[in-house]
Protein backbone atom coordinates (compact mmCIF):
# COMPACT_ATOMS: atom_id res chain seq x y z
CA UNK A 1 0.00 0.00 0.00
CA UNK A 2 1.47 3.14 -0.83
CA UNK A 3 1.89 5.34 1.66
CA UNK A 4 3.86 8.48 1.09
CA UNK A 5 4.86 10.02 -2.67
CA UNK A 6 7.75 12.60 -2.62
CA UNK A 7 9.90 14.65 -5.36
CA UNK A 8 13.14 15.33 -4.01
CA UNK A 9 17.11 16.92 -4.72
CA UNK A 10 19.60 15.23 -5.60
CA UNK A 11 22.46 17.80 -5.71
CA UNK A 12 25.41 17.18 -2.77
CA UNK A 13 24.72 20.31 -1.81
CA UNK A 14 22.22 19.99 0.41
CA UNK A 15 24.14 17.28 2.56
CA UNK A 16 26.34 18.79 5.44
CA UNK A 17 29.69 17.56 5.48
CA UNK A 18 29.54 16.25 2.28
CA UNK A 19 31.68 19.45 0.82
CA UNK A 20 34.55 20.82 2.74
CA UNK A 21 32.42 24.44 3.11
CA UNK A 22 28.88 24.11 3.75
CA UNK A 23 26.65 25.84 1.41
CA UNK A 24 24.18 27.25 4.00
CA UNK A 25 21.66 28.39 1.74
CA UNK A 26 21.10 24.44 1.01
CA UNK A 27 20.11 23.97 4.89
CA UNK A 28 16.37 24.25 4.88
CA UNK A 29 16.42 21.47 2.08
CA UNK A 30 18.36 19.37 4.53
CA UNK A 31 16.10 19.63 7.09
CA UNK A 32 13.47 19.14 4.47
CA UNK A 33 14.89 15.75 3.44
CA UNK A 34 15.47 14.76 7.20
CA UNK A 35 11.27 15.73 7.52
CA UNK A 36 10.87 12.99 5.06
CA UNK A 37 13.67 10.73 6.66
CA UNK A 38 11.39 11.02 9.98
CA UNK A 39 7.77 10.75 8.29
CA UNK A 40 9.43 7.28 5.76
CA UNK A 41 10.89 6.13 9.74
CA UNK A 42 7.22 6.46 11.16
CA UNK A 43 5.09 4.98 8.67
CA UNK A 44 7.45 2.28 8.56
CA UNK A 45 7.82 1.99 5.25
CA UNK A 46 9.39 -1.74 4.11
CA UNK A 47 9.56 -0.70 0.14
CA UNK A 48 10.96 2.13 -1.76
CA UNK A 49 10.30 2.63 -5.83
CA UNK A 50 12.83 5.29 -6.17
CA UNK A 51 13.29 6.84 -9.48
CA UNK A 52 16.29 8.91 -10.78
CA UNK A 53 17.73 10.60 -14.38
CA UNK A 54 21.40 10.51 -12.54
CA UNK A 55 22.21 6.63 -12.82
CA UNK A 56 22.79 4.01 -15.37
CA UNK A 57 20.70 4.68 -18.14
CA UNK A 58 19.41 3.40 -21.95
CA UNK A 59 19.05 5.21 -24.81
CA UNK A 60 15.35 4.86 -25.56
CA UNK A 61 14.16 1.80 -22.31
CA UNK A 62 13.60 2.43 -18.93
CA UNK A 63 15.82 0.33 -16.91
CA UNK A 64 14.99 -1.41 -13.83
CA UNK A 65 17.96 -2.70 -11.65
CA UNK A 66 18.08 -6.24 -10.75
CA UNK A 67 20.14 -6.46 -7.53
CA UNK A 68 19.95 -8.07 -4.33
CA UNK A 69 22.28 -5.25 -3.21
CA UNK A 70 23.12 -1.35 -3.95
CA UNK A 71 26.44 0.20 -2.94
CA UNK A 72 27.23 3.68 -2.35
CA UNK A 73 27.80 5.95 0.22
CA UNK A 74 26.11 7.53 3.07
CA UNK A 75 27.13 10.90 5.41
CA UNK A 76 27.76 9.61 9.26
CA UNK A 77 29.09 11.29 12.16
CA UNK A 78 32.02 9.76 14.00
CA UNK A 79 32.15 10.11 18.04
CA UNK A 80 36.05 9.16 17.42
CA UNK A 81 36.64 12.50 15.83
CA UNK A 82 34.20 14.60 17.61
CA UNK A 83 31.35 14.13 15.56
CA UNK A 84 32.77 15.17 12.20
CA UNK A 85 30.41 13.81 9.35
CA UNK A 86 32.34 11.74 6.89
CA UNK A 87 31.35 9.67 4.06
CA UNK A 88 31.35 6.09 4.48
CA UNK A 89 31.03 3.07 2.01
CA UNK A 90 27.03 2.05 2.24
CA UNK A 91 24.46 -1.04 1.44
CA UNK A 92 21.31 -0.95 1.08
CA UNK A 93 19.07 -4.13 0.04
CA UNK A 94 16.79 -4.43 -3.29
CA UNK A 95 14.09 -6.42 -3.99
CA UNK A 96 14.39 -8.80 -7.11
CA UNK A 97 10.74 -10.00 -6.81
CA UNK A 98 8.82 -6.84 -6.61
CA UNK A 99 11.76 -5.60 -9.71
CA UNK A 100 10.75 -8.38 -12.32
CA UNK A 101 7.10 -7.42 -11.86
CA UNK A 102 7.69 -4.55 -12.65
CA UNK A 103 9.62 -5.01 -15.83
CA UNK A 104 7.00 -7.43 -16.44
CA UNK A 105 3.89 -5.03 -16.19
CA UNK A 106 5.71 -2.36 -17.99
CA UNK A 107 6.61 -4.71 -21.03
CA UNK A 108 2.95 -6.12 -21.39
CA UNK A 109 1.79 -2.08 -21.93
CA UNK A 110 4.37 -1.66 -24.42
CA UNK A 111 6.33 0.60 -22.70
CA UNK A 112 10.04 -0.68 -23.37
CA UNK A 113 11.93 -1.90 -20.08
CA UNK A 114 14.99 -3.61 -19.53
CA UNK A 115 16.88 -5.26 -16.88
CA UNK A 116 19.78 -4.06 -15.95
CA UNK A 117 22.31 -6.35 -13.95
CA UNK A 118 26.19 -5.71 -13.73
CA UNK A 119 27.85 -8.51 -13.13
CA UNK A 120 25.60 -10.77 -11.18
CA UNK A 121 22.19 -10.48 -9.23
CA UNK A 122 24.23 -11.17 -5.94
CA UNK A 123 27.31 -8.29 -6.75
CA UNK A 124 26.70 -4.97 -5.27
CA UNK A 125 25.54 -2.60 -7.93
CA UNK A 126 27.02 1.02 -6.91
CA UNK A 127 25.00 3.99 -7.08
CA UNK A 128 25.77 7.43 -8.73
CA UNK A 129 24.81 10.51 -6.91
CA UNK A 130 21.51 11.10 -8.53
CA UNK A 131 19.91 7.72 -5.98
CA UNK A 132 23.14 7.83 -3.32
CA UNK A 133 21.81 11.40 -2.11
CA UNK A 134 17.98 10.32 -1.34
CA UNK A 135 19.03 6.97 0.03
CA UNK A 136 21.56 8.60 2.33
CA UNK A 137 18.55 10.24 3.97
CA UNK A 138 15.65 7.41 3.57
CA UNK A 139 17.32 4.21 4.16
CA UNK A 140 19.57 2.03 5.91
CA UNK A 141 20.99 -1.73 5.50
CA UNK A 142 18.29 -2.89 7.50
CA UNK A 143 15.85 -1.35 5.05
CA UNK A 144 13.58 -0.65 3.50
CA UNK A 145 14.07 -2.30 0.47
CA UNK A 146 14.40 -0.50 -3.11
CA UNK A 147 13.08 -1.12 -6.46
CA UNK A 148 15.59 1.35 -8.88
CA UNK A 149 14.29 2.87 -12.00
CA UNK A 150 15.75 4.88 -14.68
CA UNK A 151 14.13 6.68 -17.04
CA UNK A 152 15.45 6.44 -20.97
CA UNK A 153 17.93 9.24 -21.89
CA UNK A 154 15.25 10.51 -24.69
CA UNK A 155 12.68 11.09 -22.00
CA UNK A 156 14.76 13.68 -19.57
CA UNK A 157 14.23 16.37 -22.17
CA UNK A 158 12.06 15.29 -25.28
CA UNK A 159 8.57 16.62 -24.71
CA UNK A 160 7.05 14.09 -26.90
CA UNK A 161 8.15 11.96 -24.37
CA UNK A 162 5.15 13.18 -21.07
CA UNK A 163 2.61 10.58 -22.04
CA UNK A 164 4.70 7.60 -21.49
CA UNK A 165 6.26 8.43 -18.00
CA UNK A 166 2.82 9.51 -17.09
CA UNK A 167 2.22 5.64 -18.23
CA UNK A 168 4.89 4.50 -16.10
CA UNK A 169 3.52 6.68 -12.77
CA UNK A 170 0.30 4.74 -13.35
CA UNK A 171 1.84 1.20 -13.28
CA UNK A 172 3.83 2.65 -9.87
CA UNK A 173 0.54 3.12 -8.75
CA UNK A 174 -1.29 -0.12 -9.81
CA UNK A 175 1.97 -1.98 -8.21
CA UNK A 176 2.35 -0.40 -5.17
CA UNK A 177 -1.11 -0.61 -4.27
CA UNK A 178 -1.99 -4.16 -5.82
CA UNK A 179 -2.99 -6.88 -4.04
CA UNK A 180 0.65 -8.66 -3.93
CA UNK A 181 1.70 -5.31 -1.76
CA UNK A 182 -1.34 -4.91 0.32
CA UNK A 183 0.56 -5.64 3.46
CA UNK A 184 3.80 -4.02 2.63
CA UNK A 185 3.77 0.01 3.35
CA UNK A 186 5.13 1.16 0.16
CA UNK A 187 6.68 4.73 -0.63
CA UNK A 188 7.43 6.79 -4.00
CA UNK A 189 10.71 8.48 -4.31
CA UNK A 190 11.52 10.69 -7.60
CA UNK A 191 14.74 12.00 -7.50
CA UNK A 192 15.30 15.06 -9.82
CA UNK A 193 16.45 18.77 -9.88
CA UNK A 194 14.94 21.90 -11.64
CA UNK A 195 16.55 24.43 -13.80
CA UNK A 196 20.06 24.22 -14.23
CA UNK A 197 20.07 27.95 -16.30
CA UNK A 198 20.35 30.24 -12.90
CA UNK A 199 24.22 31.27 -13.13
CA UNK A 200 25.71 33.36 -16.12
CA UNK A 201 29.16 32.21 -14.67
CA UNK A 202 28.54 28.27 -14.60
CA UNK A 203 29.64 26.43 -17.95
CA UNK A 204 25.42 25.75 -18.14
CA UNK A 205 24.87 29.53 -18.27
CA UNK A 206 21.87 31.26 -17.59
CA UNK A 207 18.06 31.49 -19.45
CA UNK A 208 15.64 33.75 -18.37
CA UNK A 209 13.40 31.04 -18.28
CA UNK A 210 15.01 29.47 -15.28
CA UNK A 211 13.26 31.50 -12.41
CA UNK A 212 9.67 30.90 -14.68
CA UNK A 213 10.24 27.16 -14.41
CA UNK A 214 10.72 26.45 -11.15
CA UNK A 215 8.11 28.89 -10.00
CA UNK A 216 6.11 27.22 -12.40
CA UNK A 217 7.34 23.86 -10.59
CA UNK A 218 6.23 24.65 -6.77
CA UNK A 219 2.57 25.95 -8.30
CA UNK A 220 2.44 22.62 -9.78
CA UNK A 221 3.42 20.53 -6.81
CA UNK A 222 0.30 21.95 -5.28
CA UNK A 223 -1.70 21.32 -8.02
CA UNK A 224 -0.49 19.02 -10.27
CA UNK A 225 -3.19 20.02 -13.39
CA UNK A 226 -2.30 18.02 -16.78
CA UNK A 227 -2.17 22.16 -18.60
CA UNK A 228 0.79 23.23 -15.73
CA UNK A 229 2.61 20.16 -16.54
CA UNK A 230 2.33 20.82 -20.45
CA UNK A 231 3.85 24.02 -19.68
CA UNK A 232 6.46 23.39 -17.88
CA UNK A 233 7.86 20.83 -20.67
CA UNK A 234 7.54 23.40 -22.91
CA UNK A 235 9.95 25.58 -20.49
CA UNK A 236 12.21 23.14 -20.01
CA UNK A 237 13.13 23.20 -23.73
CA UNK A 238 15.56 26.54 -22.19
CA UNK A 239 15.17 25.88 -18.77
CA UNK A 240 17.20 22.39 -18.64
CA UNK A 241 15.88 20.35 -15.85
CA UNK A 242 16.57 16.68 -15.30
CA UNK A 243 13.38 16.67 -13.00
CA UNK A 244 11.32 17.13 -15.73
CA UNK A 245 11.12 13.01 -16.02
CA UNK A 246 10.01 12.58 -12.70
CA UNK A 247 7.44 15.12 -12.27
CA UNK A 248 5.78 13.31 -15.06
CA UNK A 249 5.66 10.29 -13.36
CA UNK A 250 4.21 11.62 -10.86
CA UNK A 251 1.25 13.10 -12.85
CA UNK A 252 0.75 9.47 -14.00
CA UNK A 253 0.94 8.69 -10.48
CA UNK A 254 -1.89 11.26 -9.34
CA UNK A 255 -3.78 10.62 -12.29
CA UNK A 256 -4.28 6.75 -12.87
CA UNK A 257 -7.32 5.30 -12.91
CA UNK A 258 -7.84 4.82 -9.02
CA UNK A 259 -9.85 7.29 -7.09
CA UNK A 260 -7.07 7.94 -4.64
CA UNK A 261 -6.63 11.43 -4.11
CA UNK A 262 -3.38 13.34 -2.94
CA UNK A 263 -2.63 16.13 -0.73
CA UNK A 264 0.62 17.76 -0.85
CA UNK A 265 2.06 18.11 2.71
CA UNK A 266 4.69 20.12 1.65
CA UNK A 267 6.95 21.50 -0.79
CA UNK A 268 10.22 23.93 -0.59
CA UNK A 269 12.20 25.35 -2.47
CA UNK A 270 15.75 27.02 -2.87
CA UNK A 271 18.41 27.59 -5.15
CA UNK A 272 21.57 27.43 -3.33
CA UNK A 273 23.69 27.14 -6.48
CA UNK A 274 23.02 27.27 -10.46
CA UNK A 275 20.29 24.64 -10.52
CA UNK A 276 17.10 25.17 -8.17
CA UNK A 277 15.58 22.25 -5.78
CA UNK A 278 12.30 21.10 -4.36
CA UNK A 279 11.10 18.67 -1.52
CA UNK A 280 7.91 18.01 -2.00
CA UNK A 281 5.59 15.64 -0.26
CA UNK A 282 2.33 14.12 -0.80
CA UNK A 283 0.07 11.75 1.22
CA UNK A 284 -2.79 10.14 -0.51
CA UNK A 285 -6.24 11.06 1.34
Amino acid sequence: MIKSLYLVPHGGVIVPGLEEEYNEKARILHESMLKVQKEIQEDKIKLIFLVSPHGYQHPTDFLIYLHQVFEGFQIISSEEENNKRMVKQFMWPGNLEVSQLLIKMLREAGIPASPFIQADVNYPLKLAWGETIPLTYIASSEGPQIVILSPPVVSISHKNSKDQLKEVGKFFKLLGDSPFLKDTPVSIVISGDLSHKHDPNHEYGFHETSKTYDSEVVEWTKNPAEDKLTKLFELNETADSCGISGIAIIQGIMKSLTTTKWKNSFSVYKCPTYFGMIVSAWRPE
